[in-house]
């Protein structure tokens, strides 16, 4: 959580790790799946990453020809500061 740049002698707070687990520790499920498919899209600029909420608790995130479904359960389980992020780009 915290970096030592070596050339200054500075700590320096990762702040990024710091809103993720605050992120997933206060949102609700949905609410947090919604910023995860956010960011990813941010990071693939060219292919925009969708979350689509077929029910009350089944959702489908896709990427370009390629698509994940999840429950509200597994969204439930995963849900930790990059868990989700990892399961999307693993079945990806």
């Amino acid at each position: 959580m915290f970096c030592k740049n070596l050339n200054e002698g500075v700590v320096v707070l990762n702040t990024s790790g710091i809103n993720r687990s605050y992120m997933a520790k206060n949102l609700k499920s949905e609410e947090f799946i919604n910023r995860v498919v956010d960011i990813l899209s941010r990071e693939f600029e060219n292919n925009e990453v969708k979350l689509e909420k077929r029910d009350k608790n089944n959702f489908k995130i896709s990427l370009d020809k390629y698509e994940v479904k999840m429950t509200k359960g597994l969204l439930d389980k995963l849900k930790s500061p990059y868990g989700i992020d990892k399961f999307i780009l693993e079945e990806l």
